[in-house]
C-alpha cells in the first residue's frame, strides 16, 4: 500500500507531500492543473524512464520519494537483494539532476533501475490513459491470462521459457551444420589456418611479461654495467671502515664504553663487504647478448601481431584457439554431432510439449474463472447483456510462450453474436472492459496499489456512478488511487484529493490538498456545473456522496 509520496521541484510541482490511505482514493482538478504530472512523478519513482526536462526551472535537481507498507513477499525480495529493512515500510527515492544524471534508492541503498522495477511491481500497478487501447492488440491477450497464474504456474512458465531458449540454440546449431557446403568449407579453411598459426607459436601464458623484462635488461645493459662498476669502486671504502674498526678496538681495551660502537662499525663493515662481494659476482655473471635481444624483439613482435588478430592477452588467444578447435572438431565429426543434437532437440521438444500442454490447460482453466468474474463486473457496470469469452486455441508450432493463442470475443448487445473485441468495442465499452479485467485480476492478489488514470474516459451518467461503485468495492480489496473527471466517480471515494494550479512570484505552482467533507461537496459541485456553484449543485453533490 502507498502511504505517502513527496515531490520536490518536479515540473510545476514545487513541493507537495500527499498522504494516501487504504481504500478508494480519488484525485480531481481542472484540466492542466497537474494531474498527469503527479502520475509522471510516481512513474519515475517506480523505475520508468525520465529526463532532465522534468526538473523545475532554476533548480539543480528534482527529488521524489514514496513510502510503501511492506508485505511479506517484498520482505523476502529485499532480503535477496541485500537491502536492509528493519521497520514495516519501504522507502523508494528517485533523484533527477538538471545535468541529466539520475539515480534511485531503496531504504537508502542505491539500486539500478531494473531492481527498482522488480521491487515496485510487487507494490504498484499503473493503468494509464489510453491503457484500454491495449485491448485492441490481440498479441497481449495471452499475458492477461498469464498474469493470473499462481506461483506454481509461473514457475512452470519460467522453466518452459528457459528450455525453449535451449531448444532455439540447438536448432540454430543444427541449421549451421547443415548450411551450404561451400560456405562451410571457406569457414573451415579459416579455422584451420588460425588453429595452425596459434599452434606454431607455442604460446605460454605469462611469457610476454618475462620477455619484456629481459628486453628491458638487455636494452639497458650498458647503463647497468656502468652503474655497477661505479658502485663497486665506491664500496672500496670498506677497507678504511675495517681499519677504523681496528683502531677503535685498541681504544676499547682501555675504555669499555667504546666496545658497543666498535661492534656497530664492524657490523657495517661485514654488511658492506658482503654487498660488494655480491655485486662483484653479479657483474662477472651478466653479459650482453645481441643475438638474444634480437630473438626477444622478434618473439614479442610476433606475439603482438597475434594479439591484434585474436585477443588482447595470451590467455585470450588461447581461448580463441580452444573455440576454433572445438568448432573444427564439430565440423570434422559433423554427422555424429548432428545425430546427437537431433536427439537433444527431440528430447527438448518432448519436454516442451508436455509443459506447453500443462500451460495450455492452466490457461483454459484461468480463462473460465476470469470470464465469469469479468462478466459479473461488466453487468455491474451497466452492461447487463454483455458477452465476454476467452477463446484459447492451440497453435501448430511451439513458441516462447507455449502453443496457446488467445482471442477475446465480445458483444454488449443482447441477441448479437460475439465478435473479436478489437473489432467492435467502442471507447467507452473498452474502458469498462479494462476496468472489469483489472477488478477480476486484483481479486487474486490483495495488498497491491492500483492506480487508474482517467479509466472513466468517454463515460458519463449512470455508468459513471457504477464505475465509482466498482472502484470503491475494489478499494475494499486493495488500495485504489484514481485520477478522475467524473463527479459520479469522485463521490464514491473514501478520500478525495484536489490538485490545483496558480501563479506565485511569477511562477506556475501546482499543489495537492486532501479535502474535508465540506470541501469535497464544493469540489464535486464544481465538477457537476463548473465554478458557478449553487445550492442545487451542492445538493446534487451531497446526494452523489450518499448523504
Amino acid at each position: 500500500m502507498l502511504l505517502q509520496i513527496e515531490i520536490k521541484d518536479f515540473a510545476i510541482i514545487e513541493h507537495s507531500i500527499i498522504n494516501f490511505k487504504d481504500g478508494f482514493n480519488v484525485i480531481t482538478g481542472e484540466t492542466g492543473a497537474g494531474k498527469s504530472i503527479l502520475l509522471s512523478a510516481l512513474s519515475s519513482i517506480i523505475g520508468e524512464r525520465t529526463s532532465k526536462s522534468v526538473v523545475r526551472r532554476g533548480k539543480e535537481k528534482a527529488e521524489l520519494k514514496a513510502v510503501f507498507l511492506k508485505t511479506e513477499k517484498l520482505s523476502k525480495q529485499l532480503e535477496a537483494k541485500n537491502i536492509t529493512s528493519t521497520d514495516d515500510v519501504v522507502i523508494v527515492e528517485r533523484i533527477i539532476s538538471a545535468s541529466g544524471k539520475s539515480y534511485a534508492m531503496v531504504n537508502g541503498s542505491i539500486q539500478p533501475a531494473q531492481s527498482i522495477k522488480e521491487i515496485c511491481q510487487e507494490l504498484v500497478e499503473i493503468c494509464g490513459q489510453k491503457a484500454h487501447l491495449e485491448l485492441l492488440q490481440e498479441d497481449k491477450y495471452l499475458h492477461l491470462l498469464d498474469n493470473y497464474m499462481n506461483k506454481e504456474d509461473m514457475e512452470l512458465l519460467a522453466s518452459y521459457k528457459e528450455e525453449y531458449s535451449k531448444y532455439k540454440q540447438v536448432s540454430k546449431t543444427i541449421d549451421e551444420l547443415l548450411s551450404k557446403e561451400r560456405e562451410q568449407e571457406q569457414l573451415l579453411d579459416l579455422y584451420r589456418f588460425q588453429q595452425k598459426e596459434i599452434e606454431d607459436m607455442k604460446l605460454v601464458v605469462g611469457e610476454d611479461k618475462q620477455l619484456e623484462e629481459e628486453q628491458r635488461f638487455l636494452d639497458s645493459f650498458e647503463q647497468i654495467s656502468t652503474s655497477l662498476n661505479q658502485t663497486i669502486n665506491s664500496l672500496n671504502i670498506v677497507n678504511d671502515i675495517y681499519q677504523a674498526g681496528e683502531n677503535l678496538q685498541s681504544a676499547a681495551k682501555h675504555d669499555t664504553k667504546l666496545q658497543a660502537l666498535n661492534e656497530r662499525i664492524m657490523s657495517a663493515y661485514y654488511e658492506l663487504d658482503d654487498v660488494k662481494s655480491e655485486l662483484d659476482s653479479h657483474l662477472h655473471n651478466i653479459e650482453y647478448d645481441e643475438g638474444r635481444l634480437n630473438e626477444i624483439n622478434y618473439r614479442l613482435n610476433s606475439i603482438k601481431q597475434m594479439k591484434k588478430k585474436y585477443g588482447d592477452t595470451i590467455e585470450d588467444i588461447l581461448v580463441h584457439y580452444k573455440e576454433v578447435t572445438t568448432k573444427l572438431d564439430v565440423y570434422d565429426n559433423k554427422e555424429e554431432h548432428i545425430r546427437k543434437l537431433n536427439k537433444e532437440k527431440q528430447a527438448l521438444i518432448d519436454s516442451l510439449t508436455v509443459k506447453a500442454n500443462k500451460l495450455h490447460a492452466f490457461r483454459i482453466s484461468i480463462a473460465k474463472n476470469l470470464e465469469s468474474n469479468i462478466i459479473k463486473a461488466l453487468k455491474e457496470l451497466c452492461m447487463p447483456n454483455a458477452v465476454f469469452t476467452f477463446v484459447v486455441n492451440q497453435t501448430k508450432d511451439l513458441n516462447e510462450n507455449g502453443f496457446s493463442k488467445v482471442h477475446i470475443l465480445f458483444n454488449a448487445n443482447k441477441g448479437e453474436e460475439p465478435k473479436p473485441l478489437s473489432k467492435i468495442a467502442s471507447g467507452g465499452e473498452l474502458s469498462r472492459v479494462l476496468l472489469s479485467i483489472k477488478i477480476a485480476n486484483n481479486l487474486k492478489e490483495k495488498g497491491k496499489t492500483i492506480i487508474f488514470d482517467e479509466v472513466d474516459e468517454g463515460i458519463g451518467g449512470e455508468v459513471g456512478v457504477h464505475i465509482g461503485i466498482k472502484l470503491s468495492e475494489l478499494g475494499s480489496q486493495t488500495q485504489v488511487i484514481a485520477i478522475s473527471h467524473l463527479p459520479q466517480v469522485a463521490a464514491k471515494a473514501n478520500q478525495h484529493y484536489f490538485i490545483e494550479k496558480f501563479i506565485e512570484d511569477e511562477r506556475t505552482v501546482s499543489t495537492v490538498t486532501m479535502l474535508s467533507e465540506s470541501e469535497r461537496e464544493s469540489e464535486i459541485a464544481r465538477m457537476i456545473y463548473g465554478n458557478e456553484k449553487s445550492n442545487t449543485t451542492l445538493k446534487q453533490a451531497r446526494e452523489m456522496m450518499g448523504k
